[in-house]
């Protein structure tokens, strides 16, 4: 494994030498951190960003409606075959060294709140207690009948076993994934948790999202609203790139190893080298 560039070699001050430097000061005050994390985070992972405009899976209409909410009811062998192509890189995916830096600033103390915008599960797979999922998850299901729910590995079972779609076994009723699709409104709990998060917190940081993709775009207003300060780390300008005390475009890893290099922080499991 290559040694980790030190802070003070770190290719990134060359450029963000103003920007990082005060994130660090923002993020040592921080003690009521609160992160919002869109597809940057999980691009990085190896998972395909669906929403983008380029080569984006849903450039394809009609993989959108086959995946949409009323696709799923209304052919619904259709919607699992689907599911099926797009799941082998949510298989592979590992937390990287973004994943583990908001889980020990967790551990810390530092960041009461992780909200995501993908369905990977990697934050609680890097030791985020605390996620709420907008978008919600691929690892768990229920049957839209008796709600009855399943884990990703039960629904994976059945689908082994030519079960396609996969049905409740106690009603038969369909079982349908725990994610958010096309025709389907943000669980309202989930979203309430997070406005209430952003309200209270006293640094948002804002990892890889684009910030236009509604409600979830909405939260750093809500956060502004309430006096918080914004930390965004995008590749990509954002709407709210204005409003910001604090913007660097640069990918989410290289802006991680470096916050973990000034502030001491592993930001990976023993024995593991961070993606």
């Amino acid at each position: 494994m290559e040694e980790m560039t030190s802070a003070k070699e770190h290719p990134m001050t060359r450029s963000h030498d103003d920007e990082l430097n005060r994130a660090v000061a923002h993020l040592n005050g921080a003690t009521r951190m609160v992160a919002l994390t869109g597809a940057g985070i999980s691009t990085e992972a190896g998972i395909p960003d669906f929403r983008s405009s380029e080569g984006g899976l849903w450039n394809d209409l009609h993989l959108m409606v086959s995946l949409s909410s009323w696709g799923f009811r209304l052919a619904p062998e259709r919607f699992y075959r689907q599911v099926l192509k797009l799941i082998p890189p949510l298989l592979k995916a590992q937390p990287t060294r973004t994943h583990y830096l908001l889980a020990e600033f967790e551990r810390m103390g530092k960041l009461t709140t992780v909200i995501t915008q993908n369905i990977d599960g990697l934050h609680q797979q890097a030791g985020s207690r605390n996620v709420i999922e907008l978008h919600g998850t691929y690892r768990r299901a229920h049957c839209i009948d008796c709600h009855h729910a399943y884990t990703f590995e039960e629904i994976q079972n059945k689908i082994h076993q030519q079960e396609l779609p996969p049905r409740c076994h106690r009603c038969q009723g369909l079982i349908k994934p725990d994610v958010v699709l096309f025709g389907d409104l943000l669980p309202p709990e989930a979203l309430a948790r997070a406005t209430q998060a952003v309200r209270e917190c006293d640094l948002l940081l804002v990892l890889g999202s684009s910030l236009v993709v509604y409600p979830a775009a909405d939260l750093p207003q809500r956060a502004r609203e309430a006096g918080v300060p914004l930390l965004i780390v995008n590749l990509e300008p954002t709407p709210y790139d204005r409003h910001a005390e604090i913007v660097i475009h640069t990918p989410l890893g290289e802006f991680s190893q470096f916050i973990g290099d000034r502030m001491g922080l592993k930001l990976h499991p023993p024995g593991a080298s961070p993606q």
